[in-house]
């Protein structure tokens, strides 16, 4: 049935779809859904087909050449056949699709207004993966020749094919390519690279794609956000610059001053949801690889970051937070990392106004979703490892009692994870142990998880640390693990090293909180029953450890701490 050109009715009149409406309905079909359609109604393959702006490759056949010329205004290809991720216990390979790989330059020459190709991936079964990165995968070699080559070879080879459309004058010189990877860029981390591959497609992709090349798998942060990301290459920076600036144009795209907005607006964001049930928390960070990037960048274009407008710099901040959708979370689910404020004012001197970033506080509705990226850190190659130490200062500051007996299991999980992060820096151990302290006051299970973790030896073993964080937090965490006065805990100090260790912190400290901790561990070993020896040995000292809290504290706050 044909339409009416001014009434959009057919004969009998039906109401029927004008083409550009048929065309903005398409733009969101899969391919072969396209061309059901087009085969089925004349005006959809002679009228709309030619307005469709956007297409979704799904498998390699789709992309046929003479099908192609039916769409002339598309300008964005999606194309998830490249890619696959193949999956076992003990590894991860990432398979390049061959027939996708020769047919895909010729495909891409027949739309002459492609703006933009996107390339993702698909799991065994065929399903599209959401947020992926080519790199999860090992792209395994091998020695066979063409076409049985490996998919690092593949690779390779698709990249260089590329170089060669563009140079040919095949592919438009406008083109973005987002989601492409070279199978080395993970492995290279330092130094000069002597891949040709990577150097050709430098010297030959758009002058604009290749200044926003990812460099040595740091497209990682993008992928993981969803957001798109240029070709990620095994050339360093530095490379990557020299090779532009030889380019004609090359110095001039280095020098625009965007390129410092638009890389501060794109901080990693990590969306946390401990469950089905749960509201979406969203956390962004600027990872230091990100925060020495912008100081780079920010040299090369001579931006004055002391005279950017505050409002600019806060509202491009804030753009970190937007999905690849354009998609804008409530404040409420919005949480900009304290640490990362800190750095992009004391280390990038960035003229921020903390009030105008609109960061929400810590919020106890929240305080689940905190816990449980600590507890992820069980997992290997956790998600979220870079906001660890941000979950813990947010989770120490929302939680202000002990969690519910009622899910003693995941508290279980919860104070294990707490106990391993004890083995890590400074930043980790103050912010874990202030936490470990609240779950365990007053729960003898808690406490005999955490002293089955190795809570008790951990905390012995940073006593003697010149580092003050460490041992304030070791001696707090030993005076709360005792206030339960259990025989099998007690035990557990009263050795020798350990009473030494205890006497030398009393006996070398002016902190109250340190000798107050040190001197209730000491009375509590003084006074068990099988530490008789070690008893009398504090007892001998009793006169000089009683002078020194009584030198540093006020007396009313030693006599509960009175040894015997």
């Amino acid at each position: 049935m044909e339409a009416d050109d001014r009434t959009g009715r057919t004969g009998e009149g039906v109401v029927a779809l004008p083409a550009e409406v048929w065309a903005r309905v398409l733009n969101y079909c899969s391919f072969s859904d396209i061309l059901a359609s087009s085969v089925a109604e004349t005006m959809i393959l002679k009228e709309a087909l030619p307005l469709i702006t956007e297409i979704t490759i799904d498998c390699a056949p789709e992309m046929n050449l003479t099908v192609a010329n039916r769409f002339r205004d598309v300008t964005a290809i999606n194309i998830n056949s490249l890619y696959s991720l193949e999956e076992e216990v003990d590894y991860k390979d990432t398979n390049v699709n061959y027939e996708t790989q020769v047919r895909m330059v010729p495909f891409l020459s027949r739309f002459p207004q492609l703006e933009r190709v996107t390339f993702g991936g698909k799991d065994e079964s065929g399903v599209k993966i959401e947020h992926y990165w080519p790199l999860d995968g090992h792209f395994y070699e091998s020695e066979e020749s063409f076409p049985d080559e490996g998919c690092k070879e593949r690779a390779l080879a698709l990249i260089d094919s590329l170089t060669i459309g563009f140079k040919s004058g095949g592919l438009p010189r406008n083109l973005q390519l987002f989601g492409l990877v070279c199978p080395e860029s993970k492995n290279t981390t330092e130094g000069p690279t002597h891949c040709s591959v990577c150097r050709r497609a430098a010297s030959s992709f758009p002058l604009e794609c290749v200044s926003s090349f990812e460099s040595r798998g740091s497209s990682i942060a993008q992928a993981r956000t969803g957001r798109p990301y240029s070709f990620d290459c095994c050339l360093g920076r530095s490379e990557i610059e020299e090779i532009l600036k030889e380019r004609p144009g090359g110095e001039e795209i280095l020098a625009r001053k965007g390129r410092f907005i638009e890389l501060l607006g794109r901080g990693r964001r990590y969306a946390i949801k401990p469950d089905d049930e749960s509201k979406v928390l969203y956390v962004v960070k600027y990872e230091q690889q990100h925060l020495q990037e912008l100081a780079r960048v920010a040299n090369t274009t001579g931006v004055d970051l002391l005279k950017l407008p505050c409002e600019e710099v806060s509202d491009t901040i804030l753009k970190s937070f937007v999905d690849s959708r354009g998609i804008v979370p409530t404040p409420e689910q919005c949480h900009l990392s304290a640490l990362s404020v800190e750095s992009l004012i004391n280390e990038l001197k960035l003229p921020v106004v903390v009030a105008k970033l609109q960061n929400q506080p810590p919020s106890q509705q929240f305080e689940e979703h905190y816990a449980f990226v600590v507890k992820q850190i069980q997992l290997e190659n956790s998600e979220f490892e870079d906001i660890t130490v941000d979950c813990l200062v947010m989770l120490r500051e929302v939680m202000t009692v002990p969690p519910s007996p009622d899910d003693q299991a995941s508290t279980a999980i919860l104070v294990k994870s707490l106990v391993t992060l004890l083995d890590r820096g400074s930043d980790y151990v103050e912010q874990a142990a202030g936490v470990l302290q609240v779950v365990l006051a007053g729960s003898q299970t808690n406490i005999n998880t955490a002293v089955e973790q190795g809570l008790i030896k951990k905390c012995v073993q940073k006593i003697p640390s010149s580092n003050m964080v460490l041992k304030k937090s070791s001696l707090a965490l030993l005076a709360t693990v005792l206030t339960q006065n259990q025989p099998d805990h007690v035990k557990a100090l009263a050795d020798d090293e350990s009473v030494q260790k205890l006497v030398q912190a009393l006996d070398s400290s002016n902190s109250h909180e340190i000798i107050s901790n040190a001197a209730m561990i000491l009375n509590s070993i003084a006074s068990a029953d099988k530490a008789d020896e070690l008893a009398s040995s504090i007892r001998v000292n009793k006169s000089a450890i009683m002078s020194k809290i009584r030198s540093v504290m006020l007396l009313d706050k030693c006599k509960a701490q009175s040894i015997p």
